[in-house]
């Protein structure tokens, strides 16, 4: 029987990437990299092997990326957990020390009738599979795309480049509606029908006909002529083999894992399309299935597998394409999104052309328009069309929002630019857009401040709720001295009594705290009491949970201890508005 330190279930990117490093990360004498497939495809080069690229062979990711690690070409049937094996279906038996799936996902089927003619084809990962769609395209006029997210757009893209008559079909109000703003989706929409795609929204399709092989796509507005069917809607993690295994799947149908990778197995990890994702923002299951994000994930738990070293925050959906010769990207929440997450948010906007002077051969307006949470003033999500130079536009926003950055630090950033490359510096778009929120921020603030000083009569008290005496009484003592009125409590029922006998302005709240409720949840029932209460958690055990949680609950901010009396200051300040009726 084979024995390896390591042995990864799956070769697409995130198996790459768990396989290089992973013998980066720990000095392993054996990696061992299980696929079936003889060949793997660059998954998001699919639809360019239609037009631009000409052939499935130019789409195929070298054996080379795996480095020193050993590739079996076999498919591993079962894992048994307590001897530590996994099985194939040649019969081999290999020991693993540590074990990563990375088993991917397949094309979403939907039940529609008619799904079994011929040249109705999914979006498979498979070389075969897709030599078959090549060649009937080939001999093809009529082509329905069914699906109008980020693949199905650009096969459409694709497909026209042939010189077929191309329709996308799309069941919501707008393609690419599940990750972009709404006039985001429409400039796609009109870059497709000026080069002679017909896009057919809010259409569902009820049947596929024809004798053996398609004719129609019979839809609830209409039936589309079609000699081939690409249906691009989606996909479904391939959970089987950890199911069998009996480990535990998460509510989007992805294999459950903790915040370093593992599955409910310690010595079982699960990267990529096939592992459950949680929203960077709000902790919840998401269906965010990305090549970028598969290899980030497949970092971090290499990164952990013999020691825990780093944690994975959440997803953060960074998305890019190119339809038509017109580019965007996208990258955290958009803004509908964002005002469904029942965020408060302030948006920046700023367009300039991507090269200086806007005489420059090439050169092509850029639109950025960058979201922000109000009272936390961070970064949450930013979008950028219709440059060529979108996609990496979108890679600084992501990183802006992963580093927690508010408006002021952005448009303070530092940025090179150069006349072939950027906008100018006098209208480089993120700088702008952020420095637009920025106003924007301080001038709602100024207007509450107004408003509040407006309307209060006094100041009102600050209630501190920590059981730690030291804490709790240096606190009390330095407010009482910088001028509030303070009350000090130890534990989150003396609070919630307080905050009912009295009007509190600002708590200040410890995270843990004894008698079976933390501050957050404190702070959510005593909002409820109190709506206006604003709220300041710390604590000596920080996690972005946490932070996210008191970002939504209004919280003026989360701070990590020690910290200094002139941070906290600056807080309460913010909160306590009334503060400066004192003058």
């Amino acid at each position: 029987m084979k024995k390896a330190d390591v042995v990864i279930v799956g070769g697409s990117a995130a198996g790459i990437e768990a396989g290089v490093s992973a013998r980066k990360q720990y000095k392993l004498d054996k990696v061992i990299v299980i696929r079936k497939e003889s060949k793997v495809l660059v998954p998001c080069g699919i639809p360019y092997i239609i037009g631009t690229l000409g052939s499935v062979e130019k789409n195929v990711m070298p054996d080379t990326l795996l480095g020193d690690a050993e590739l079996m070409i076999d498919e591993v049937t079962s894992i048994n957990r307590e001897a530590k094996t996994v099985s194939t279906a040649a019969g081999e038996s290999i020991g693993y020390e540590k074990l990563v799936l990375a088993t991917g996902s397949r094309p979403v089927v939907p039940p529609i009738p008619g799904m079994e003619l011929d040249n109705v084809f999914t979006v498979r990962k498979d070389i075969a599979y897709l030599q078959k769609l090549q060649d009937a395209l080939k001999q093809a006029r009529d082509v329905v795309i069914v699906g109008g997210g980020f693949i199905g757009a650009e096969f459409a893209d694709e497909c026209r480049k042939l010189g077929l008559k191309v329709t996308v079909v799309e069941l919501l109000e707008h393609c690419l509606l599940l990750n972009c703003d709404d006039d985001v989706c429409a400039r796609i929409e009109d870059a497709l029908r000026e080069v002679g795609v017909e896009v057919k929204t809010g259409c569902r399709v009820t049947a596929i006909t024809g004798d053996k092989k398609v004719e129609y796509v019979e839809c609830d507005k209409g039936r589309f002529k079609a000699d081939v069917v690409i249906l691009a809607i989606g996909v479904a993690p391939n959970n089987e083999l950890a199911a069998d295994a009996g480990l535990t799947i998460g509510e989007r149908r992805g294999i459950m894992v903790d915040q370093y990778m593992r599955t409910s197995d310690p010595d079982i990890f699960a990267v990529g399309d096939c592992a459950e994702k949680f929203c960077f923002f709000t902790r919840k299951p998401i269906a965010t299935r990305l090549a970028s994000v598969a290899a980030r994930e497949a970092r971090i738990a290499a990164a952990n597998l013999f020691e825990l070293r780093r944690s994975n925050e959440g997803t953060i959906g960074v998305f890019g394409t190119m339809i038509a010769n017109t580019a965007i990207g996208v990258a955290g929440l958009t803004e509908r999104a964002a005002s469904q997450a029942d965020y408060d948010i302030v948006v920046g906007r700023a367009a300039a052309a991507d090269k200086h002077p806007g005489s420059m051969p090439g050169a092509r307006e850029m639109r950025v328009r960058l979201v922000f949470e109000l009272r936390s003033e961070k970064v949450i999500g930013g979008e950028a069309c219709c440059s060529i130079t979108a996609g990496e536009v979108s890679n600084i926003m992501a990183s802006a929002i992963a580093n927690g950055m508010t408006a002021e630090k952005l448009a303070s950033s530092p940025m090179g630019t150069h006349p072939m490359l950027t906008a100018s510096p006098l209208a480089y778009q993120i700088i702008k857009a952020a420095a637009d929120a920025d106003l924007k921020l301080k001038e709602q603030a100024l207007l509450e401040r107004k408003e509040a000083i407006r309307g209060a009569r006094e100041m009102k008290p600050i209630l501190v709720v920590d059981d730690e005496t030291v804490l709790r009484e240096s606190l009390r003592d330095w407010l009482n001295h910088a001028g509030y009125q303070v009350e000090a409590v130890a534990d989150g029922e003396e609070a919630l009594k307080a905050i009912q006998e009295q009007d509190f302005g600002v708590a200040i709240l410890d995270l843990r705290l004894p008698g079976g409720k933390n501050g957050i949840e404190v702070l959510r029932e005593a909002r409820a009491r109190a709506p206006k209460l604003q709220g300041i958690i710390i604590t000596a055990y920080p996690s972005w949970e946490a932070a996210v949680e008191s970002m939504k609950l209004g919280a003026v901010d989360y701070l990590s201890k020690p910290f200094s009396p002139e941070r906290l200051e600056e807080l309460v300040e913010r909160a306590l508005v009334p503060v400066e009726a004192k003058a």
